[in-house]
């Protein structure tokens, strides 16, 4: 397996407008210390907790009014 990954290191890109996305006049937020993968996303009213962790592909949304 290591042998056909190359020699080159691999470097994630990642396009920041897509993890956390404003909608309907409310950011997402995340405490200290949280975990949020590269590829999930958070949109809207969404809050993350402290010692909380968001997975690899997740998708938060919170678009709606708050009850």
């Amino acid at each position: 397996g290591a042998s056909l990954e190359g020699t080159a290191a691999y470097t994630e890109t990642l396009n920041p407008s897509t993890r956390f996305v404003d909608a309907g006049g409310h950011s997402p937020k995340v405490a200290t210390p949280a975990f949020v993968a590269p590829n999930a996303s958070l949109v809207g009213n969404v809050s993350v907790g402290a010692n909380s962790a968001v997975w690899y592909g997740a998708m938060l949304r919170a678009e709606g009014a708050a009850a």
